[in-house]
């Protein structure tokens, strides 16, 4: 979500205008106040009353404006500040011409909605400082008082800690970028976008329950991510430590289950979702965290919901009643069918998520430890019987018949789990933000927002994109040659579709250092397409599939590991005419163990071990292909390569 310079619209060409009088534009006017009284009402009226008192021309069609009402506005504003009060909730979109000062007025199409952009001007308001901190894995660029941003770092402390009784960090992304959190004040934020914040709400699934005198407010929060980075934007006041707690959304749980390698068994990704429905983490209350009265923070499981709330009340009325459960074999081997939203996969999650809740309830953790064991193990390999029972001293029957008798007591009861010590970390060192810090956190943000806002509304994606590009430009243009802020500027640019302007920010940051794999692989990506297009019919020459793998290599090295480096890396070798041997081979065997379900990636390691002659080796791949595959197209793909290898040696 971003702040906007202007309430920035789509708009249309103008027809008939009215022209209020005109001034020349001042150079401060990003920031200047203006004293406005304008009453609600009808647009064509309070618009002109806008321009005298802006000063500015107001361009408008009539008839865009007819039968419009729009907001009073009465105090002290800047130019965006007064716009957005009096455009807010009505179909009028406004647009600031820069070199003119003149502002125009036009109308979203039937059927679309209003938008108020939220980007962040590129500069600041005066006495608005922006204050920076670094924690491990974590930077915070900050507008809230220091006590409140020291507050904030404390409860995701607490959170993150909560979050592993239900995951342990191991099966959590990690990654070589530190998480970015944006904070604002929410006395003095930037304009929201309130429908597309509207929109990002509606499509969060719900997540956790109440119990006794217990809830939870969120602190309003939004998160947005790509392969290997993620940044938070926060609205925040002090009131919001006193009202409730910040909590985990379903969404980013599901980011940090989803983005990690080695892949994670679909099963139990899709069981810790569900589950989740029925879990609040409750951080110990800010202000009282450092007294010895405190209550630790915990993870309270509340009563689960079996598949339907009708179906869970049968079980409560009639606990003793035999029902069958979906068979675990059948669970662990539906590696796809537990993701769909089918009658079978809501019934295959269900099972999953009674399986975690049934060995996370153990009170002597020994369920909990074999629950772990199993997880690494079939995060590789296909769950097998035999590793199961070797891990939970039971078979796959005698683990059904026990869920089917901890059911009736997992949609009645519930259960705590308290962190045993909360691991203490030196307090957060709060110093002023410097230019490149600001440019680049900010426009990591908003770089990152564009996808979010191309896919609700479209047509104002190269808004975002503008708006990022100036706010990363913003800090390059003052000298900041800072290897992370050219990586985030080449990003930037590839993310828009301009990989000409991305090549020499990427080069210049991964010849600084950057610890980034997704520059690394955008860059070997870039190299790539120019030598294909230099020969798009022939092999790549031993310099140019060089000059690839190099980015390459150096991305391999970081976390998190990217499905797209091997892919690549193996495309360099099926398209150059070096000897690939097993050291090189070894490589790709090193992707599929992070992502053992991605189809393209063996295939075509199948395809290379076949074509440098291990034909046993690439038999075995395309077996594994054809267990997890299930596009028709990449199915036959395997088929036809097993088709034409030899037999397995004897």
């Amino acid at each position: 979500m971003r702040s906007c310079c202007v309430a920035v619209k789509a708009w249309l060409l103008l027809s008939a205008l009215w022209l209020a009088p005109a001034l020349v534009a001042e150079p401060a006017a990003a920031v200047r106040q203006y004293r406005f009284n304008v009453p609600a009402g009808e647009a064509e009226t309070t618009l002109k009353q806008f321009a005298v008192q802006s000063g500015r021309q107001v361009l408008f069609p009539t008839e865009v404006v007819a039968s419009v009402q729009t907001n009073a506005v009465k105090g002290r504003y800047t130019l965006p500040e007064a716009l957005d009060l009096l455009l807010a909730g009505t179909p009028l979109l406004a647009r600031e011409d820069e070199p003119t000062g003149s502002i125009a007025i036009s109308r979203v199409a039937l059927g679309s909605r209003v938008i108020e952009l939220p980007l962040f001007e590129v500069k600041e308001s005066a006495g608005m400082r922006w204050r920076y901190a670094e924690m491990p894995g974590l930077e915070i660029l900050s507008r809230c008082p220091d006590e409140t941003t020291r507050m904030l770092i404390e409860q995701n402390r607490q959170l993150m800690q909560l979050l592993e009784l239900l995951v342990p960090a191991r099966f959590q992304v990690s990654s070589d970028v530190p998480a970015r959190y944006v904070l604002y004040r929410a006395e003095s934020q930037p304009t929201i976008a309130r429908e597309i914040i509207a929109e990002l709400e509606k499509r969060r699934p719900e997540q956790g329950k109440t119990g006794g005198d217990w809830s939870v407010r969120v602190m309003p929060n939004y998160r947005f991510w790509d392969q290997d980075t993620v940044a938070i934007f926060f609205i925040l006041s002090g009131s919001d430590f006193n009202k409730g707690r910040l909590t985990i959304t379903p969404d980013y749980l599901r980011y940090r289950l989803e983005a990690r390698a080695p892949s994670l068994p679909p099963w139990f990704v899709e069981g810790i979702m569900e589950l989740y429905r029925s879990v609040t983490l409750e951080p110990a209350v800010a202000d009282l965290a450092a007294t010895e009265t405190a209550e630790r923070g915990a993870a309270v499981f509340w009563p689960m919901t079996w598949v339907t709330e009708t179906e869970t009340q049968v079980i409560k009325r009639y606990p003793r009643q035999k029902r069958a459960l979906p068979d675990l074999a059948g669970l662990f081997g539906g590696q796809t069918a537990v993701a769909k939203d089918t009658p079978e996969g809501q019934l295959r999650r269900a099972q999953a998520a009674l399986l975690i809740r049934w060995a996370l309830a153990d009170p002597k953790g020994v369920r909990r430890d074999a629950l772990w064991k199993f997880v690494e193990l079939t995060c590789a390999e296909p769950a097998a019987e035999a590793a199961f029972r070797d891990c939970f001293g039971l078979d796959y029957e005698a683990v059904d018949r026990e869920l089917a008798a901890y059911l009736p007591d997992a949609v009645k009861d519930g259960f705590k789990l308290t962190l045993a010590n909360s691991a203490t970390l030196p307090t957060a060192t709060l110093r002023d933000a410097t230019p490149a810090e600001i440019g680049r956190i900010k426009g990591d943000l908003e770089r990152l927002e564009i996808p979010y806002v191309e896919s609700l509304y479209p047509e104002l994606s190269s808004h975002y994109a503008t708006q990022a590009r100036r706010t990363l430009r913003s800090a390059y243009d003052q000298g900041n040659r800072d290897p992370q802020l050219l990586a985030v500027l080449g990003l930037c640019e590839v993310d828009v579709g301009d990989d000409a302007a991305a090549r020499p920010f990427l080069e210049e940051a991964l010849a600084g250092g950057v610890k980034r794999s997704r520059a690394g692989y955008e860059l070997a990506r870039i190299y790539f397409q120019a030598a294909r297009e230099h020969n798009p019919a022939g092999q790549l020459t031993t310099a140019e599939a060089g000059r690839v793998l190099k980015p390459l290599a150096a991305a391999r090295r970081l976390a998190p590991p990217l499905a797209e480096v091997y892919e690549l890396i193996a495309d360099v070798w099926l398209r150059s005419d070096g000897r690939i041997g097993p050291k090189q081979l070894a490589v790709l065997d090193e992707g599929i163990g992070f992502f053992p379900r991605r189809g393209r990636l063996i295939y075509s390691a199948a395809l290379l071990h076949a074509t440098h002659g291990f034909s046993d080796s690439a038999l075995t791949l395309v077996e594994r292909g054809l267990v997890v595959t299930t596009e028709p197209v990449e199915r036959e793909r395997f088929e036809q390569l097993a088709a034409a290898l030899p037999g397995p040696k004897k």
